[in-house]
């Protein structure tokens, strides 16, 4: 496999990612290249993520078309899209059409109803991790290196997964044994972003972090409302001292003049509890796509 018109588009941690054309014909692809450390070797995220993208296979997942191998050097090769979720919404000011947000919330959700059949969890769903295609119709779920199969029952997880601003409260918590509903919170975060244009909850840390969650959502101790009654959580190792008993603003209180069906959808993937929240499946089957859910199986 050989290419050219290579150009660096992106550099993080583990290596760089190039654009590239395959020589002779008109197709780019995306090179992500991790060097190979003479003690360590290849980094666990990488191995993760070739481990998971070789047997997953879905239209708003990336595709892993190849891997090869250099002394220095591995070299995974991917479609290639144009822009990333932040990118495109900064493009358009971050005011995206009704359509827009119900297509792309859809399609993340089928990404994640497909990865959870498989008990794949991804936990770093956000908005550079999501790509768009050239003509803005297409999104594809990226960057698979935190990715976890559960595989066993009551597995003790890393909590040092999802970026900040969509970490699932049982994360924050320091629920170890979390599941497949913390990505659905992140889900839930991300379609409010799409949405308005703004993060649900920026923050520099997980104090801060769990404060404008109970401030939004309510306290978990606080009995009479659904969406934030969530007994078990006083009991995690970081659950909070003296946390005041109280309802939420709620998010509702945020998209006042926003269409109703999709501040219900959010609503229901923002709840506190993870056993109470949205599955995708559940969620693909909201209300809020029923005129959409036609067009895109046609």
């Amino acid at each position: 496999m050989s290419f050219e018109q290579v150009t660096q588009i992106g550099k993080g941690a583990y290596g760089v990612v190039y654009k590239a054309k395959l020589s002779g014909t008109s197709t780019f692809v995306a090179l992500k290249q991790i060097k190979i450390k003479k003690e360590e070797g290849l980094p666990c995220t990488s191995l993760r993520e070739i481990s998971i993208l070789k047997h997953v296979h879905h239209p708003n997942i990336i595709s892993l078309e190849s891997v090869f191998h250099t002394k220095k050097h591995i070299t995974l090769v991917f479609e290639y899209c144009d822009s990333d979720l932040l990118r495109f919404m900064k493009n358009k000011n971050n005011e995206l059409s009704l359509a827009e947000v119900k297509s792309f919330s859809y399609q993340l959700l089928d990404a994640v109803r497909y990865i959870h059949s498989k008990s794949i969890i991804h936990r770093d769903i956000k908005p550079q991790n999501i790509l768009i295609s050239s003509n803005g119709n297409c999104l594809k779920l990226c960057d698979f290196g935190l990715t976890c199969l559960l595989n066993v029952p009551h597995q003790k997880l890393s909590l040092e997964v999802v970026t900040q601003w969509y970490r699932a409260p049982e994360i924050i918590l320091m629920d170890h044994r979390y599941g497949l509903e913390s990505d659905l919170w992140s889900v839930g975060c991300l379609i409010y972003e799409i949405l308005t244009g703004n993060p649900l909850f920026p923050c520099k840390d997980n104090k801060e972090h769990i404060q404008r969650i109970f401030g939004l959502i309510g306290s978990p101790n606080f009995f009479s409302d659904w969406h934030c009654y969530w007994p078990e959580a006083l009991k995690l190792e970081g659950y909070p001292k003296n946390v005041e008993r109280r309802s939420g603003r709620g998010v509702r209180s945020l998209l006042l003049g926003y269409n109703a069906d999709v501040i219900d959808l959010i609503e229901g993937l923002l709840v506190l509890d993870p056993k109470k929240r949205l599955t995708a499946k559940e969620a693909l089957e909201h209300y809020f796509f029923d005129d959409f859910r036609g067009i895109i199986h046609e």
